[in-house]
């Protein structure tokens, strides 16, 4: 359930950013929000095979895997774009692609930095839930 935990939290920020955007929103962030919805199948995939035992359990090691490869890949994606710096300094926020395009900067700013650090706590839960299904 940690995993749900870290996965709502990841799911509201980057919803939020997608959400306040202006002028659409880099390919870097909605990847982040696929990676973030595949996932929450593979979540519920995983704990709907504990009740159904009818789903193979490479099925939910094949979802698991995949999971934690994209959220890996976002988390990784959304930290080097962002490059991670104060949210308060103003040439940070005018300079970094992925903050640009909203009219709060340094909301949007801290809501890609939260989203970022979540996603590296969903990536760690997934590497032992995967470990855990192998």
């Amino acid at each position: 359930m940690l995993t749900a935990f870290w996965l709502l939290l990841a799911t509201c920020l980057t919803g939020n950013v997608i959400g306040d955007s202006l002028n659409g929103t880099p390919a870097s962030i909605n990847y982040a929000m696929f990676s973030i919805v595949w996932g929450w199948f593979a979540l519920l995939i995983g704990i709907t095979s504990y009740f159904l035992e009818f789903i193979p359990l490479i099925v939910v090691i094949f979802w698991d895997t995949w999971a934690t490869i994209f959220i890996f890949c976002a988390a990784v994606e959304l930290a080097a774009k962002l490059g991670v710096h104060s949210c308060f300094n103003d040439d940070y926020l005018l300079n970094t692609n992925l903050i640009g395009g909203s009219s709060n900067l340094t909301k949007r700013c801290q809501e890609l930095q939260a989203s970022d650090a979540f996603l590296w706590f969903v990536f760690t839960c997934f590497v032992i839930i995967t470990a855990l299904n192998i």
